[in-house]
């Protein structure tokens, strides 16, 4: 019997998990590509899922349901997480109107982001996710970055209410546990920490709570960021946070392994094939097509001007080619271009880049467009990823001759660091492939 088949027979119990799981945070059930690589990384032993109820406006839980309602029998821990308010949870909120529930009360807003841990809107989430997952209960469920209240423009924002508003999170979920609605419940945290530094989420008084909660509580697991330039803060008396966590009986999920925020800006720890001379011909050819499509949306309004005159359109053509990640790519198309393009066709209230009433040739145009700066993004990220991994051999932190794939041997590196898993996005085939040794 392989290795492989012994590791399938395994019950997918905390203690017995793949030691890189599967994060869903980019992935949909609408995208082909996404369903091959969780179908393929769960076929070669990956048992551990992370996700999220406002993933895709939970287009990823219904991912993972759908093959869960497929395969019945296959052993999986699905950690799903609850807390941000997205713009499609407007049956949420009129469930809680209805109830004239104090979690409307109780939420945080950060610049457009709604967030909120009251224990109707846990309850009503939790409930979702378990329907979409397909499943009677939840093995693992989190608090989702509390500390968005911290952050929060609340006129009095204090560690003491932040804290008493985790604790009736904690009472809910210990509630949920004893009723096999839940097995396991933790905090998954950008802040997490061993001390009470700015918006920080100290780890120290989240298992007091806990304890004082109940007894023989429920609480086994916390999520944090955790790559070469983002790490949890220590105590001063030198213990880590995974001494904190083996001494309590908790499990860590390291985040954001590839995705990493310096002082310096994000960096993707990826390198990817440069683009060929042909690729960068087929670009130029569709800032053209882009050009000629706002010129002739110009004119057909009445307007003669040059595209140039109009802001976003010059900041366009002087940046295409260096957009820094996808994500500002996506920023840039949807809050800035989407608005003007929009105007051309009275969708003044319509948020997204192509109208709905576009024709199929502009939306084609616009979409390419789209694609290419995506691609130029890919290839500035690749460049900056050289250089950091350059600067992280010289510092010691990265093996100098270790011919194998950065995220392999970024996974490597953060767990012998002493994390129990690395949650890693593995949105393509390919990418399951380079990691299937860790499942």
């Amino acid at each position: 019997m392989s290795l492989l088949s012994k590791k399938k027979l395994k019950l997918a119990r905390l203690e017995n998990l793949s030691s890189v799981g599967l994060g869903t945070y980019r992935m949909t059930i609408h995208n082909k590509a996404h369903v091959q690589a969780f179908r393929l990384a769960v076929k070669y032993g990956c048992n551990l899922i992370d996700t999220s109820s406002n993933y895709y406006f939970g287009e990823s839980e219904n991912l993972i349901g759908k093959y869960i309602a497929e395969n019945p029998r296959k052993d999986l821990f699905v950690v799903t997480k609850a807390g941000y308010v997205t713009r499609k949870e407007q049956q949420v909120i009129a469930s809680l109107k209805k109830k004239n529930s104090e979690a409307l009360r109780e939420t945080a807003l950060v610049n457009t982001t709604t967030h909120c841990i009251h224990p109707d809107f846990l309850t009503l989430q939790i409930r979702k996710s378990i329907r979409r997952l397909n499943r009677r209960s939840l093995d693992g469920f989190l608090i989702h970055n509390p500390e968005y209240y911290l952050k929060s423009a609340l006129p009095t924002v204090s560690r003491e209410i932040y804290y008493h508003r985790i604790r009736k999170a904690f009472e809910l979920l210990e509630e949920m546990a004893e009723k096999k609605v839940i097995t396991n419940y933790g905090v998954s945290s950008n802040t997490m920490s061993m001390d009470d530094s700015s918006a920080s989420t100290n780890l120290k008084t989240l298992v007091a709570i806990a304890r004082e909660v109940s007894g023989n509580n429920h609480f086994r697991l916390i999520q944090f960021p955790f790559n070469f330039f983002e790490r949890p803060n220590g105590a001063e008396s030198g213990e880590t946070i995974f001494d904190l966590a083996r001494e309590n009986n908790l499990v860590t999920f390291g985040n954001r392994p590839l995705n990493c925020h310096t002082v310096d800006g994000f960096v993707r720890l990826a390198i990817y094939e440069p683009m060929t001379a042909a690729e960068h011909s087929q670009a130029e050819k569709s800032f053209g097509n882009f050009m000629e499509f706002v010129s002739r949306k110009l004119r057909e309004h009445g307007v003669d001007d040059d595209p140039m005159e109009f802001e976003i359109i010059a900041h366009l053509s002087k940046t295409w080619k260096a957009i820094g990640n996808h994500s500002a790519v996506d920023a840039l198309f949807a809050n800035y271009l989407g608005p003007f393009l929009n105007n051309f066709y009275g969708d003044i209230a319509q948020k997204d880049f192509i109208s709905k009433r576009m024709s199929e040739r502009d939306r084609k145009i616009i979409t390419t467009f789209n694609q290419w700066c995506k691609k130029y993004s890919t290839q500035t990220m690749s460049q900056k990823c050289g250089e950091v991994i350059e600067t992280l051999k010289r510092n010691g932190q990265f093996p100098l001759n270790d011919k194998r794939k950065i995220p392999v041997i970024a996974c490597e590196e953060y767990l012998k660091k002493g994390l129990d898993h690395v949650l890693a996005g593995m949105t393509r085939k390919e990418y399951v492939e380079e990691l299937r040794d860790f499942f």
